[in-house]
């Protein structure tokens, strides 16, 4: 028997369960805080991610932090910024733009951070952390991350929990370089490695100049076909001797300025080198054109000095000047030919004619037949900046030789193709020199 008044138990429990369904129903729809809403739909999942794109664009990091749920970073991370305050940090230094392209470009999930025994939901936007791996440039004080100082970094990477938006990173110049900064968009558990672009004072930049210059010059005074710790090399003939460089321009000019694997400075060039050598029997030496890019690696510690020096060959090549077209080229190697013709040499050096002549011979005297110019061709090698002018030639020599007989010779050259080296400087080409070959 039920006793007068009393509400039977199973209808109680009925009571209970109705009631919080429809304080659910009721729920469902509203926001509470700035955009934080207890919902269950995909309109109001929506909502959240709207209203938290808002808060960004406001720059409102306590009503953005509300709606944000913020997982905990990788053990491998040594510093984090993803609390409030490094929310707060990133809004003051990302264009709003930026900050809601983020949100949208990215698709941030959803979380719901209530229990899972609970029959309501509370929706937050999930900000997985992005990484950056960064150390401090060489030449630079400090670094700051959105305004805030980042303390420990040395010459190490180290690897940097953020929130995933976009983040201003600076660098504050020391007493030889110029503050650099980049602002990185960070992504939900990506790694950016950051690259810096060191910027030298004024007289720094005149310093780093006078050690390359220096350096190079070091180089050039070697006696070596590859001298340890300097950028050139060349094949050298066989029987030659009496190596020696030159330069061509100044390598120490223009120089541009980057960060090795290991952060240190280096300044970047390129070089313009002869190398002469000297044959057996030939009065005058012989010269080869060697170019390419290098590298010099700045120490820093107690004004600028070269610590070492190197090619470069994954440098990106040059592009060929408007001015060095091809007929400029083929005429510079036709003037040439043209004074290799007027050599009295059988075998004058750095030209393409050649004899084969015995005896003691006297008066030789060259002639250039033909068009050397008709069926020249044009080649351009991009790494190293050298100009190759290609093409048949014909010469003839007449000459006298001190034997029984005084009657004059005419013979023709044994070569007849010709391969002129040229670099491009000053607004004209530099004939190196003009080898020959056999047709």
């Amino acid at each position: 028997m039920n006793p007068r008044g009393r509400i039977p138990e199973p209808w109680l429990r009925l009571t209970r369960v109705r009631g919080a369904l429809l304080l659910a129903l009721a729920l469902a729809g509203l926001g509470w805080g700035g955009g934080t809403a207890l919902m269950g739909g995909s309109a109001n999942r929506s909502l959240v991610r709207a209203s938290f794109a808002q808060a960004l664009a406001r720059r409102d990091a306590g009503a953005a932090w509300q709606l944000a749920r913020v997982p905990p970073a990788s053990s491998k991370a040594s510093r984090s910024f993803l609390g409030e305050d490094a929310l707060a940090a990133a809004l003051r230094s990302a264009p709003p733009a930026a900050l809601t392209g983020q949100v949208y470009a990215h698709g941030f999930g959803l979380v719901n951070v209530q229990s899972p025994f609970s029959p309501l939901a509370l929706w937050r936007v999930n900000l997985i952390p992005g990484y950056l791996r960064v150390r401090l440039p060489a030449g630079y004080r400090a670094l700051e991350l959105d305004g805030r100082r980042v303390t420990g970094l040395g010459s190490k990477p180290t690897l940097i929990a953020v929130l995933p938006l976009p983040h201003r990173l600076t660098a504050a110049g020391g007493s030889l370089t110029l503050p650099v900064g980049q602002t990185l968009t960070a992504a939900p558990g990506q790694t950016i490695e950051v690259d810096w672009n060191p910027q030298l004072t004024s007289a720094a930049q005149g310093q780093a100049a006078l050690a390359v210059a220096a350096a190079i010059g070091s180089c050039l005074g070697s006696h070596s076909v590859q001298p340890p710790g300097c950028p050139q090399s060349a094949v050298l003939p066989a029987l030659a001797r009496s190596v020696a460089w030159s330069q061509v321009g100044d390598a120490a000019a223009g120089l541009g300025f980057a960060l090795d694997q290991q952060g240190l400075l280096l300044a970047r060039g390129r070089f313009q080198f002869v190398m002469s050598y000297q044959l057996p029997g030939q009065s005058s030496p012989d010269h080869v054109a060697v170019g390419g890019a290098f590298w010099a690696q700045l120490d820093l510690s107690n004004g600028i000095r070269v610590a070492a020096l190197g090619p470069d060959p994954a440098a990106r090549p040059p592009g060929r000047p408007p001015a060095a077209s091809d007929a400029a080229a083929i005429a510079a190697a036709v003037a040439g030919l043209r004074r290799c013709a007027a050599q009295a040499s059988m075998t004058p050096s750095d030209c393409p004619q050649s004899d084969g002549a015995a005896g003691r011979i006297v008066s030789p005297h060259w002639t250039l037949e033909g068009d050397p110019a008709a069926q020249a061709t044009v080649a351009y090698d991009p790494q190293t900046a050298l100009y190759t002018v290609s093409g048949p030639f014909a010469m003839t020599v007449t000459y006298q030789t001190q034997e029984l007989s005084v009657t004059p010779h005419r013979d023709p050259s044994a070569t007849t193709w010709y391969r002129a080296g040229l670099f491009f400087q000053r607004s004209e080409f530099d004939l190196v020199s003009i080898t020959g070959r056999y047709g």
